[in-house]
C-alpha cells in the first residue's frame, strides 16, 4: 500500500515539477519559520535563568 502511494507520488513531482518544487519550498519555509520562532521563544524564557 505505501509503495503505491510512494509511486503515485514521484509520479505527480515528475509531471508538475514547478508547482511540486514551489510546495516543496513552502514546506520548508514553513519549518524553518517554526523552528526559528520556537527557538527565539525558548531564548526569551530563559533570559534570566
Amino acid at each position: 500500500m505505501f509503495r503505491n502511494y510512494l509511486i503515485t507520488a514521484l509520479r505527480n513531482l515528475m509531471r508538475n515539477r514547478l508547482y511540486a518544487a514551489i510546495n516543496i519550498a513552502g514546506l520548508a519555509v514553513g519549518f524553518a519559520a517554526a523552528i526559528f520562532a520556537a527557538l527565539f521563544v525558548r531564548y526569551e524564557l530563559t533570559f534570566n535563568q
